[in-house]
């Protein structure tokens, strides 16, 4: 389901800011993406992609604005 606009960026963070999270290696140094399905690390990499699309956008029109 899609995020309404008046709290897509909002809640995108909450989401974005959690994948960040499961990126952390956990102490005993185990692979997190061993748990995965492969829809999961499809769409962990696709995510990821879509991330630096991001980046780039935002680096061509300069700052971010608010």
């Amino acid at each position: 389901m899609s995020n309404m606009s008046y709290c897509r960026w909002r809640n995108t963070l909450i989401d974005l800011q959690d994948c960040v999270d499961s990126l952390e290696v956990d102490e005993n140094c185990n692979d997190t993406d061993k748990d995965l399905s492969i829809e999961e690390r499809r769409a962990k990499k696709q995510l990821i992609e879509l991330a630096y699309d991001l980046i780039d956008r935002v680096e061509e029109e300069g700052e971010v604005s608010c």
